[in-house]
């Protein structure tokens, strides 16, 4: 899988590992810069543990490398596409699949050995699948993937109009973060407090251009600061069957507004 982005003006790719891997050992000519990124001094040992991992490409001829490999999917062209749209093509690619191996197995072994683009074209749809599966299964809730922390170009974003208080709100690659910055670089200090009426505004904004959100009650909020103070991540949590009827007891800490002025009641 791989995220197309543009940070700063400057278009960059993330692609998972194991897509890295696989492209690899197809022995298609790989912009060296490539492999020195990837490798560096010595082979990474690659396994279940970080097989999912993205590693961050930006000069413009690993971009638009990468873009040229159809196989290796967008995650942004995916993840709009109902559940119900993605079984569909699950099944359509699945079908497919099979029909090339029906094929490839019924040549003979000479007959083979000159099909390779045959060969190949199983095994990149193959790979194609999996990766649209892990989507339907982020939107069920089976998969979680840890995507890179940074804004999402292409999701929503909110400037404050305020000169004194440079700040921006936008949503990440993670659907289920947002993130506060500073648009002057400095880094964030959370003594000085935070822009709390920004924030509570541009939230109620966000959500309401999302159609994926339960109903009020059924989320909260948690804040966090990154460990480079360049970001306060706000998460959604969806809270669970187990925890809800807790905060149906309790409907006064329920919705993200009460939340927020919960959170930030002692900052101005």
């Amino acid at each position: 899988m791989k995220i197309i982005n543009k940070e700063n003006g400057i278009e960059k790719v993330y692609v998972q590992l194991n897509d890295i891997m696989e492209l690899i050992q197809t022995n298609k000519p790989i912009p060296a810069s490539i492999i020195d990124n990837l490798f560096g001094i010595e082979m990474p040992i690659i396994d279940e543990s970080n097989r999912d991992d993205f590693v961050k490409f930006e000069k413009k001829e690993e971009v638009d490398f990468f873009k040229s490999i159809e196989w290796i999917v967008d995650y942004k062209k995916y993840r709009n596409i109902s559940k119900e749209d993605l079984k569909t093509l699950i099944k359509e690619t699945t079908k497919e699949i099979n029909n090339i191996a029906n094929e490839y197995n019924n040549l003979s072994f000479s007959e083979k050995e000159n099909q390779k683009e045959l060969y190949d074209r199983y095994n990149m749809l193959s790979l194609k699948n999996e990766a649209i599966k892990k989507i339907y299964f982020m939107k069920t809730g089976e998969y979680k993937l840890d995507f890179p922390l940074v804004p999402d170009s292409d999701g929503f974003s909110l400037s404050c109009d305020d000169q004194d208080n440079p700040y921006k709100l936008s949503i990440s690659l993670d659907p289920s973060i947002y993130l506060l910055y500073r648009t002057d670089g400095k880094k964030l200090n959370d003594k000085e407090g935070y822009p709390a009426h920004f924030i509570q505004t541009g939230l109620s904004l966000a959500f309401i251009e999302r159609n994926d959100l339960p109903q009020t009650g059924d989320c909260e909020l948690s804040f966090n600061q990154t460990e480079d103070n360049s970001y306060l991540m706000i998460k959604l949590n969806i809270i669970d069957k187990t925890n809800r009827e807790e905060n149906i007891i309790q409907p006064q800490e329920k919705g993200f507004r009460k939340v927020i002025n919960k959170i930030f009641k002692r900052k101005k």
